[in-house]
């Protein structure tokens, strides 16, 4: 019996890409010499990505209705 795979809410993206934009934080923070300001454009840009890929999976899903 195939199961329907579950949907990922807009948490679950939120989550990945603000921890995938603190490490990228950190590394920018480094190379600018200020952590602060890093993590928080890391966090941004992570945030905006989970953001703008659930909605292109939304817009996606209604297009093959």
């Amino acid at each position: 019996m195939k199961e329907k795979k579950e949907e990922k809410s807009i948490t679950d993206y939120v989550v990945f890409y603000v921890i995938i934009g603190l490490l990228l934080g950190i590394v920018l923070g480094n190379a600018i010499q200020n952590a602060a300001l890093g993590i928080f454009a890391g966090t941004v840009i992570g945030l905006a990505s989970g953001v703008v890929q659930k909605m292109n999976k939304k817009i996606e899903k209604e297009n093959n209705k």
